[in-house]
């Protein structure tokens, strides 16, 4: 929206008063000549085919265009005028610049799949372009609404790039891009038409079913012309079923024979935010700068021994401007043969860390992480799956830890969110009731507590909660004071031992999912008719009801846009 000065807008409307009002007045005279033309033109005159000749020119071109362009007048000063009362119209262009920003970039984007996060981010913006021409004007010239080149369609609509290329101005670019589902290189014609603006990338999230493509796409980009100087956020998700846990390491992005794998290292080193899944670097040839503050690791195995572990965290304590850290079913194996007392090596210090999420680690590879990465006033999720009382070997096999080793390990690391998943419900739960009251009370300073899949009969509930301690005068609070309590996917067959244990939780929020035993084998999924549910929106406080399906954010496979 262009502004110009107060003397120039006063300028433009003078003149459009002036000629108002010089259209008014010749609107008049032209009127009075009509009534005196009737007047005069009486019986007898000569030459009266010539004067209806002349009239007929006026009534069907002159008078027809005056018309219409009185009717358009009429419109534009209509459309000037509610624009001009419009509420939207009296905020600043920075205000509705940041508005519309929202909108596309709204926040539950964020947790979609990034193919789904694409799509409604460009459905929200061609929403706002569809109000009015005002709105649309404003889309059309924020640039950094079209920064997201969209190429993760099955078949990618190159229009769509295009015309995001050109309203993105000279920004900087963050191409989004899922690979076709066959072998070989990146497509052709996607790398040809990105070469042209190689300098503007600064952000690229690759997904793909087959890593040569994958590493194609990066080396084309990214590598073969040097790395872009404003590039800084690379997010790869190697998508393919063929996972194997039994592996020895998980594969590079670029192999390490490659003629790009320097260039690849000096990339990796200058980035702001890493992201991979099912794919790894060089850990033992990188080093990061002080723009790195963000590492993603998911479905990473780091090698077949405790060295690897060791080789990871030496490569990223390097970040020292690292604020946030989340590693997901990282693996690495236990060597035999290896005698390591972690607790005689020093612990790597993240200054600036504001969250570390650990997630489904395998119990070696868990302990590793939480005695060697020095304690913080960073927030720690914490999510435990039956993986965490599991130890892999080399030779691939493995023990099961003791719950009360892993109750030991607990003790000493501030936890602020734990979670408890139980993922198979057909086979015996790797945590009892008992065993969780002792896994939860480890963390004393615990504000979250996420349950997902377990089942609560009596023995469970009655454990994690004893009923006898109910009509025990107790000095101690409750046994949990929470900020937040989220059960789902819970299968509740004992509802009094589970309203018992609910009474002696104390939560700011509470949500709770899934379903209730109704018969001997019959469950129903909980929809909000239920009694239970009517007590439980009496007696508990923050009580929310949630789908049966519904799952936790940070247990949600799905590859996320940014």
């Amino acid at each position: 929206m262009p502004t110009i000065s107060k003397d120039s807008l006063s300028s433009v409307i003078k003149r459009w008063e002036d000629a108002r009002d010089l259209l008014a007045s010749t609107l008049t005279s032209y009127l009075d000549s009509c009534i005196s033309l009737e007047v005069a033109l009486g019986r007898g005159h000569t030459g009266t085919r010539d004067i209806a000749s002349r009239i007929d020119l006026t009534l069907d071109s002159i008078q027809r265009d005056m018309a219409r362009q009185l009717v358009q007048s009429t419109s534009i000063l209509a459309q000037t005028r509610n624009k001009l009362v419009s509420s939207i119209w009296q905020l600043p262009e920075e205000l509705l610049s940041e508005i519309f920003f929202q909108v596309v970039y709204a926040a539950e984007n964020k947790n979609r799949r990034m193919q789904d996060g694409v799509r409604a981010m460009y459905s929200n913006l061609h929403s706002l372009m569809a109000v009015c021409s005002v709105w649309r004007n404003i889309t059309l010239t924020q640039a950094v609404l079209w920064e997201t080149i969209p190429a993760c369609d099955q078949h990618i609509n190159y229009r769509a790039i295009d015309l995001s290329l050109q309203r993105s101005g000279d920004r900087g670019l963050r191409l989004v891009t899922i690979l076709p589902k066959i072998r070989g290189s990146a497509p052709t014609r996607l790398v040809e038409k990105m070469a042209n603006h190689t300098s503007r990338i600064r952000a690229l999230n690759v997904e793909g079913e087959y890593l040569g493509g994958i590493s194609d796409m990066v080396t084309q980009l990214l590598l073969r012309a040097g790395v872009p100087s404003h590039f800084s956020e690379l997010s790869i998700r190697f998508a393919s079923n063929g996972y194997f846990p039994s592996e020895r390491k998980t594969a590079c992005v670029v192999h390490t024979k490659s003629p790009n794998q320097e260039t690849f290292k000096i990339l990796i080193g200058s980035l702001g935010i890493l992201r991979l899944s099912r794919v790894q670097v060089q850990w033992e040839h990188i080093m990061f700068s002080n723009r790195l503050v963000e590492l993603f690791i998911h479905k990473v195995k780091l090698g077949d021994s405790e060295l690897a572990m060791f080789t990871f965290l030496s490569a990223i304590s390097s970040a020292i401007e690292l604020r946030d850290l989340k590693m997901i079913e990282v693996m690495a194996d236990r060597d035999l043969t290896e005698t390591t007392n972690l607790t005689m090596h020093p612990k790597v210090v993240f200054p600036k860390l504001q969250t570390l999420l650990l997630h489904d680690l395998g119990f070696n590879v868990l302990e590793f992480f939480l005695l060697k990465i020095a304690p913080g006033s960073y927030h720690v999720t914490l999510g435990l799956t039956e993986n965490a009382v599991k130890i892999i070997y080399s030779n691939h096999t493995y023990d099961i830890a003791k719950v009360d080793d892993l109750i030991d390990l607990l003790k000493g690391v501030k936890i602020d969110a734990l979670l408890l998943i139980r993922q198979f419900p057909l086979f015996d739960a790797w945590l009892d009731g008992l065993g969780a009251r002792k896994l939860i009370q480890s963390t004393p300073r615990l504000q979250e507590l996420i349950m997902n899949g377990w089942s609560f009969d009596s023995d469970f509930c009655n454990g994690l909660f004893p009923p006898q301690l109910s009509s025990i005068e107790r000095d101690e609070p409750e046994f949990l004071r929470l900020e937040l309590l989220e059960l789902t996917q819970t299968r509740i067959s004992a509802q009094s031992a589970f309203k018992n244990m609910l009474t002696n939780i104390s939560t700011n929020i509470t949500v709770i999912g899934g379903c209730i035993q109704v018969g001997e084998e019959d469950w129903a999924e909980l929809e909000g008719s239920e009694d239970i549910v009517d007590w439980l929106k009496c007696n508990v406080p923050g009580f929310r009801l949630v789908d049966l399906k519904y799952i936790p954010i940070v247990m949600r496979a799905e590859w996320l846009l940014w």
